[in-house]
């Protein structure tokens, strides 16, 4: 067999390496164009993917605190109450200013039109001021909250604002609550990760307006987002994704909208390198795949027929218990049957009884010691010329060749035999100890019956020994 072996192994060797030679040209051409799709189609988006999420984690933290604020029953109380103090409001909106380190907190009473700060400043709002127009766009918007950008009443200071509507119990507008954060903050986070990702990060308005931009971002970018409007406005749901391409570089641009405002997220990415090294190391991998193949196969003669006679075990025997499983029980009997024609033999399939009472009280790890015990008394008794698997869960198979005839009587004693010296046994596992049964149904063929059949009727007859009350034999 090694001999023969050896052979196939450098006959082998050479087709391969002869394969390798002459399919490298081949495989560099089609891997190199399989390389560019995926880092376009897949792996810079993934990456764009995960820059929207953690950026919008972070920006939308301001509408998070908005949101409790709007929802805080305290806050829906003092609105409510006509005669609120305006100091305990103006208290609330500090800590909360102070908590979250927001540049303002704010809210404003519907019924009064009364904007209070956390600074104690206390404005009335009018329709016709220019300043005041957002409250009123608040209100128009069928949204609950709204992210937007807009200068401070006070100072007249560029902030980003999280405004949040407050419902009272009947579901009407009361008020609107939120707080606003410096421009400069947000542009930290934008920086932070542009500089974790080592992309160009853009925050626009729905006119095309760069409101934030990384730090190294060009300006203007490479890219116009106005051209972009009618493919994003279709559907503003999901991420939008556009290759630019020139004579000197290949970019990929990822917009989506950030939800609860009219700004658009935009990526970008220069992918010219990172194109470059994905071809180099596609070259180096071939090369060093095909030295290594070989290197490989030449050292692996002997170890071959090793692995050969391992993988010959694992593929025919179960192992858990370590008997032949279904497949090398059916390929048994084809050759015990091929020698011996047609020999009488018996048929027999053993069942342990209440198995799953007993995974359900005392584990699997227990089941599985069971079953192996069970295989150990089985395969003590069952030696010699007869063949026995785990034919699946609790079950075994044994073939048992009859060459003197099948003898009913002395067939119904052996197995009764194997049955008591099974429930005699002791099993322990995990310092617990318990006996079990088998029930056993079996057939006998008398005149070279091909065995298929009679698996039917012994099948049968292990269940009428176990709707007998198991722990019993019985023939077909």
């Amino acid at each position: 067999m090694r001999s023969r072996y050896r052979k196939q192994i450098i006959f082998i060797t050479l087709i391969i390496s002869i394969g390798f030679s002459i399919s490298a040209v081949v495989t560099y051409s089609r891997e190199k164009g399989e390389a560019e799709k995926r880092i376009l189609e897949e792996s810079l988006p993934l990456i764009g993917d995960s820059i929207y999420t953690e950026i919008q984690s972070s920006i939308m933290n301001p509408v998070d605190i908005a949101t409790f604020m709007a929802h805080d029953s305290f806050v829906r109380d003092w609105v409510i109450d006509t005669n609120s103090n305006p100091a305990t409001i103006r208290r609330y909106l500090r800590g909360i200013k102070e908590k979250y380190n927001a540049a303002t907190a704010f809210l404003v009473d519907d019924a009064e039109k009364k904007y209070y700060t956390d600074n104690g400043k206390q404005l009335t709002l009018h329709p016709n001021a220019s300043r005041d127009a957002w409250y009123w766009r608040v209100l128009a918007d069928p949204a609950i909250y709204e992210l937007n950008l807009g200068k401070y009443q006070e100072n007249d200071s560029l902030l980003v604002f999280a405004n949040e509507k407050i419902f009272d119990d009947d579901g009407k507008v009361i008020g609107i609550v939120g707080i606003s954060q410096e421009l400069h903050h947000f542009k930290k986070i934008i920086d932070k990760y542009a500089d974790k990702y080592n992309n160009d990060i853009y925050i626009f308005d729905q006119s095309g307006n760069i409101i934030i931009r990384s730090s190294h971002a060009s300006s203007p970018p490479h890219f116009d987002f106005n051209s972009m409007n009618a493919a994003i406005h279709q559907n503003e749901t999901i991420p939008h994704n556009f290759l630019l391409q020139s004579t000197a570089t290949e970019r990929i641009v990822g917009i989506r909208k950030l939800p609860g405002s009219n700004w658009y997220l935009a990526v970008e990415e220069d992918v010219s390198e990172t194109l470059k090294n994905e071809k180099k190391s596609m070259i180096e991998t071939l090369l060093v795949s095909i030295i290594s193949s070989i290197i490989v196969i030449l050292s692996t003669t002997g170890l071959v027929y090793n692995t050969q006679k391992k993988l010959f075990a694992a593929a025919t025997t179960d192992p858990l218990t370590g008997l032949l499983n279904r497949h090398a029980f059916h390929e048994r009997i084809r050759r015990q049957r091929k020698r011996h024609g047609d020999q009488a033999y018996l048929l027999a399939m053993i069942d342990i009884d209440h198995f799953k009472a007993i995974n359900d009280s005392y584990g699997h790890q227990f089941g599985d010691e069971v079953i192996r015990d069970c295989a150990r008394a089985l395969s003590e008794e069952a030696a010699g010329g007869n063949i026995l698997a785990r034919w699946g869960g609790e079950e075994f198979l044994l073939f048992a060749p009859q060459p003197n005839g099948c003898d009913q009587i002395s067939c119904q004693q052996w197995l009764d035999k194997l049955r008591a010296n099974i429930a005699a046994r002791r099993i322990r596992c995990n310092g617990m100890e318990i006996a079990v049964t088998v029930s056993i149904g079996y057939a006998l063929a008398k005149n070279g019956v091909q065995w298929e059949p009679l698996l039917e009727m012994a099948d049968q007859a292990l269940y009428a020994a176990k709707q007998a009350g198991r722990n019993r034999v019985m023939a077909a």
